[in-house]
């Protein structure tokens, strides 16, 4: 199983020689369509996003109210969302990391390997949005990825998940082939998969795909809930 450092040093290299497509610019589309799945706005929620980044999603989210918690083991990322949003932030230490948050604490993204956190350091949150982080991770980290998961879900938690079906013998990842047979063997112990969405791309309607040698793929969008 990858360590820590191999873990994390292809993504550092990445963010320190700017390489990263897979971040947007806009909040994606599939969280605004199943947000209300998640959580109500005149109800502020605690949301997990894994792999964060410097994504715009948390912003989104917390300019609705809700307190937002990420995860990121890249600390040029945590300073650029930081940085670009304009907003103050303090850091400390933790058992996992280092810690940035915002004064009034609705931020707070951690710097850290997830595969080795205590889900303590988090949880329990009210809800989860996966955009990216479970088809980055080693497959080989897969199980304890999801053991973290359980870990800091609620009884009520709403964990929205975006993966991706493809020919792995083409293309390897990320974002790695993802599919419900994959997450029924990591989680389905202990939670219930539904499939919200599933749509058919080719590289007219998913031009990413083409430097991915892929000529068809599925996306994805997956709600898990605790059984």
């Amino acid at each position: 199983m990858a360590g820590t450092a191999d873990r994390l040093e292809g993504w550092a290299d990445k963010w320190s020689a700017d390489i990263i497509p897979f971040h947007r610019a806009d909040v994606n589309p599939h969280l605004m369509k199943w947000c209300h799945k998640l959580a109500h706005d005149d109800q502020p929620s605690k949301f997990l996003v894994p792999l964060c980044g410097k994504s715009v999603d948390m912003m989104w989210l917390y300019k609705k109210g809700h307190t937002v918690f990420g995860i990121e083991g890249v600390e040029k990322a945590i300073v650029q969302f930081f940085t670009e949003n304009d907003l103050k932030y303090t850091k400390s230490p933790t058992g996992a990391g280092q810690l940035f948050q915002t004064a009034d604490g609705r931020l707070q993204l951690h710097q850290a390997d997830i595969c080795e956190m205590d889900p303590a350091l988090i949880g329990p949150v009210d809800a989860i949005w996966d955009r990216g982080s479970y088809v980055a991770i080693y497959c080989e980290d897969r199980p304890k990825y999801a053991k973290f998961m359980k870990g800091v879900m609620s009884r009520k938690c709403h964990y929205l998940l975006w993966a991706v079906e493809y020919d792995s013998s083409l293309f390897s990842g990320p974002p790695r082939n993802l599919s419900k047979d994959d997450i029924e063997k990591d989680c389905g112990s202990f939670a219930k998969i539904e499939c919200l969405t599933c749509d058919e791309h080719t590289v007219e309607t998913f031009p990413k795909m083409a430097n991915w040698n892929l000529k068809e793929m599925k996306e994805v969008v997956y709600m898990l809930t605790l059984k």
